[in-house]
């Protein structure tokens, strides 16, 4: 059996990969479709479907992110690779940004802001002498 790990944005995605390398996981890298989490909200990308189509096999699939209010949608030509039975979500509430602002003690400032919490660590947030924009737009 194989998964595919689906993940809202680039932050769940390089915190999933985190947990992989660190075997932090109950699964293994070797385990996933395309040996990778992957940054997509639906199976439209033409990569996802053919690394699904290519295994052929019954996929199980991990959906994380902050939200998760869309439907999976299955398309025919993977009806048979993936069941809704075998879809699982996981919501990081709160959104990894609060973390980040939170453990910066900007928790404060930032309620004053009103801007979202990406967008506010983007601005507010240093990460190794860098700002969290160019951080973010690496990985």
């Amino acid at each position: 059996m194989r998964y595919l790990i689906m993940c809202e944005g680039t932050n769940e995605e390089k915190l999933v990969e985190l947990l992989l390398d660190n075997n932090k996981l109950k699964i293994k890298r070797s385990e996933l479709i395309g040996l990778k989490p992957y940054n997509i909200r639906q199976l439209n990308n033409p990569t996802i479907i053919n690394e699904l189509i290519r295994y052929g096999e019954r996929v199980i699939v991990y959906r994380i992110g902050d939200t998760q209010k869309d439907k999976l949608k299955i398309p025919i030509i993977l009806k048979n690779i993936i069941s809704s039975k075998d879809i699982y979500k996981y919501c990081t509430k709160p959104e990894l940004e609060i973390l980040l602002i939170i453990n910066e003690e900007l928790y404060q400032d930032y309620l004053k802001s009103k801007k979202r919490p990406k967008d506010y660590a983007k601005e507010k947030i240093t990460y190794n002498k860098k700002n969290m924009t160019n951080q973010m737009n690496s990985y």
